[in-house]
């Protein structure tokens, strides 16, 4: 069964959370870090597909992160981290299921490939000229290569 999502291509940041202006006109993920005024290690983002929403922080985790109350399930968000330094993108497995019967198949992953590169196409105006991106980046990948240590 064919999947379909009518996916926004572009990304307009809703929320900031931990960040402060480093250059005038510069994009809020090239900000430096409130406390620090450093470039931060990592950010953390949340997209909805749906909508041309995202969320934009240096703290905590992608759960906390979902607007409250909440408009649609947590699992209809994208969530990825940016590493500055590295000019990094790491971007999650989007699966978005129908309902609780709804198991990985090959529908799922043709909306994930769809879901992730509509939005490296559209963040990549916010990030540097030469960012480097990686989809379907799990847990065990990202502590195994970015030492990122997440939550299951």
């Amino acid at each position: 069964m064919a999947r379909s999502l009518n996916i926004i291509q572009k990304v307009i940041i809703a929320s900031i959370t931990g960040l402060e202006p480093s250059k005038p006109h510069d994009s809020p993920l090239n900000w430096n870090d409130q406390f620090s005024h450093e470039p931060p290690s990592v950010l953390r983002i949340i997209w909805l597909p749906m909508t041309e929403e995202m969320h934009v922080s240096t703290q905590g985790s992608h759960d906390l992160m979902f607007p409250q109350p909440p408009r649609c399930p947590d699992a209809a968000w994208l969530r990825s981290f940016y590493f500055p330094d590295q000019t990094f993108l790491a971007v999650r497995p989007y699966f978005y299921p129908e309902g609780p019967d709804d198991w990985w198949d090959q529908s799922h992953e043709e909306l994930q490939v769809a879901v992730s590169s509509t939005y490296i196409y559209a963040i990549k105006r916010l990030l540097s000229k030469t960012f480097c991106a990686r989809t379907d980046c799990d847990n065990k990948w990202l502590e195994q290569n970015c030492g990122l240590v997440v939550p299951d």
